[in-house]
């Protein structure tokens, strides 16, 4: 008895020290966030960290001092902070506010196991802003406030620093502040895209992109009308019309090759999800939700629309760049192949065996080709030519599978 009573004497010393520490660490966060709130000559992002700083202590201690409530106020508060800033900073401070996210993340699903809410119904993190432990959403006004101030300083300093764009062999000045404020919301909504790698998010990721290129494009486009209605241009407005319509054609790309990308995409969770005998050529998409059966028609759509994206990018494009214009070939090809495929399957679950066996031979042409158009660009299409490959004995397969039916 008196050991047991020993031991739980030895680990409430260890904590009740870790509490101390922890209320001295949230009073000097505190006191920090105070110093930053007052000067001018502190930059509001600053202001704002600090403050993320100091609701992710208090929420610290009172996790440890098992108040619930707060400690899902606090953490809340917080995570909508680094969240946000995550999205304004540079590749390198994104990374540690991710982390930062992660670990608050970690802590408000122990607050809620712990405060017995854990039985509900699954919430997601966005919906605790209006948990019953969380407090009345007007008291986060002034926080979207500021978010929404440090927002766009940060988009205008790096407006101001966005003076050109390059593609195509070309240099062009963007001398419009509202496009160039458009082109940085758009660079921001890839650069969340490219860095979310859960499939589910990533895709409502690309919904939030393709806005911001539409946003971009009708920029331009008030750009462009004035100087289209002239009857009378000068050469300075001619060229200034030809540079707007470029930055037109560069903004379309950019959404084509991001359609392509979201495309393949849901191309790679289709397979996943595909009913019967499945060719295992591209790696499936980490995180993907499993829905209802997808079946190989599914497939021939998208890689359809795939290989119409392309065909466009290849016409934006135009003659300058040989390089480019040779690696947009060559993937065409590859996705009809992969559309041929697809196709004979549909064939060849339908019943219709001689049809889908045709297919198949076609589709191992389509595959030759694409080949042969991936090995003229050398190391760079070690993928592709790899997917092709693999492909390749799947068609190999079905073929086998037919002939013995």
């Amino acid at each position: 008895m008196h050991w047991v009573q020993g031991m739980e004497e030895d680990n409430v010393r260890p904590r009740h020290h870790l509490v101390r520490r922890l209320k001295k660490a949230a009073k000097w966060a505190d006191e920090l966030h105070a110093c930053c709130e007052g000067p001018e000559y502190v930059e509001d992002s600053t202001a704002l960290e600090a403050e993320a700083y100091a609701l992710w202590m208090r929420g610290t201690l009172e996790l440890e001092r098992e108040e619930w409530s707060g400690a899902t106020e606090h953490f809340v508060r917080a995570h909508k902070i680094y969240t946000e800033l995550g999205k304004v900073c540079e590749a390198g401070e994104a990374e540690a506010f991710k982390h930062r996210v992660d670990e608050i993340e970690l802590s408000l699903r122990f607050c809620r196991f712990s405060s017995g809410s854990a039985a509900d119904a699954p919430l997601e993190l966005r919906d605790l802003a209006s948990h019953h432990h969380a407090p009345d959403p007007a008291a986060y006004d002034p926080l979207s406030e500021k978010l929404s101030k440090v927002l766009a300083e940060t988009r205008k300093r790096k407006a101001d620093g966005l003076q050109e764009v390059q593609w195509r062999s070309k240099s062009v000045n963007i001398k419009s502040e509202k496009v160039r404020i458009a082109f940085i919301s758009m660079q921001d909504a890839e650069f969340q895209v490219e860095r979310e790698s859960d499939v589910d998010e990533k895709l409502q990721l690309y919904t939030k992109l393709f806005m911001c290129f539409n946003d971009a494009s009708e920029a331009l486009r008030a750009e462009i009308s004035p100087l289209a209605a002239m009857e009378k241009r000068s050469n300075k407005d001619e060229t200034l019309l030809a540079d707007l319509r470029f930055l037109c054609d560069y903004v379309s790309y950019l959404k084509l090759s991001r359609t392509v990308e979201r495309n393949l995409l849901l191309i790679s969770a289709a397979k996943e999800n595909l009913r019967g005998r499945t060719a295992g050529t591209t790696v499936v998409a980490s995180g993907a939700k499993r829905d209802k059966p997808s079946k190989p028609d599914d497939l021939v759509r998208l890689y359809e629309i795939v290989v119409d994206n392309i065909a466009s990018m290849t016409e934006l494009y135009g003659s300058e760049d040989v390089e480019a214009l040779k690696e947009l070939a060559a993937k065409s090809l590859s996705y009809k192949a992969f559309r041929c495929f697809y196709v004979a399957m549909s064939y060849s679950q339908s019943g219709k065996l001689a049809e889908s066996a045709a297919l198949f031979g076609r589709c191992a042409q389509h595959i030759e080709v694409a080949r042969t158009h991936h090995t003229d660009r050398g190391t760079t299409a070690e993928a592709e030519l790899s997917e092709l490959d693999a492909l390749s004995r799947a068609v190999r397969a079905e073929r086998s599978i037919l002939r013995a039916a």
